[in-house]
């Protein structure tokens, strides 16, 4: 048990650190770059910053998911993987399962993905309140 916290807390470390890179790539972006004045590039804009964000939660999944396969929770990475990007969106379907040794992990994800999520929201959120809403722009 105590295996399986520390590696769900070194994954927690993991994944803050990439969300906090994605976080200072649309920073910068919001903050030092000008969108343009049209709507559509605006629009743009805006799906720039969610793509970022999105990759940066998909890598996310992907480090979970190597380490359930290296922990041999599963037989391929593409049900790792699967179950890593169901379980950090809390989505859950229940169609694969941990074994009871590996059980809390997927807790601990789910628990992460929350929080990731989260931050992903305030994020975009942000930007479209400097984008549209903003009396300097």
């Amino acid at each position: 048990m105590i295996n399986t916290i520390l590696i769900g807390f070194l994954l927690i470390l993991l994944t803050i650190s990439v969300h906090s890179t994605a976080t200072m790539i649309t920073y910068h972006m919001i903050l030092h770059k000008r969108p343009g004045k049209t709507k559509l590039q605006r629009v743009i804009y805006v799906d720039v910053i969610v793509i970022v964000i999105m990759s940066a939660t998909i890598l996310e999944g992907v480090l979970w998911a190597v380490s359930y396969k290296w922990i041999g929770a599963f037989e391929t990475f593409e049900q790792s993987l699967y179950f890593s990007l169901v379980t950090y969106t809390t989505l859950g379907y229940g169609d694969l399962i941990l074994q009871d040794n590996h059980r809390l992990m997927g807790a601990i994800e789910a628990a992460n993905g929350v929080i990731m999520l989260g931050w992903s929201t305030a994020i975009v959120v942000f930007a479209i309140q400097k984008l549209y809403f903003n009396s300097k722009n």
